[in-house]
């Protein structure tokens, strides 16, 4: 997070991702949360860009330090805590 950075609001939008075919790997994206402590543009447009679906994400690429794995892992909890994005390892929804 930049320290300099304006204070924005919080973003209450969550943004769920299914993969086709993978019900059980749905993930769950809080706005929320991410945006209580970094702003906007700590994600946008690098690495995720604003057109739904324009930026890859699969586990392989976490886990590589891209897309989530840009902090998760290194600044956020790790990428192997599973149920804390995909509900469904979690027991939740």
């Amino acid at each position: 997070p930049d320290p300099q950075a304006p204070v924005q609001a919080t973003l209450d939008l969550d943004v769920e991702r299914v993969p086709q075919g993978q019900p059980a790997f749905k993930t769950v994206f809080s706005h929320a949360i991410h945006t209580q402590w970094i702003t906007c543009a700590n994600c946008h447009p690098n690495p995720f860009q604003m057109q739904r679906g324009a930026t890859p994400i699969n586990m392989g690429l976490i886990y590589a330090g891209q897309a989530c794995g840009v902090c998760h892992g290194k600044v956020a909890f790790p990428a192997t805590a599973c149920g804390r994005c995909h509900p469904a390892m979690a027991g939740g929804k």
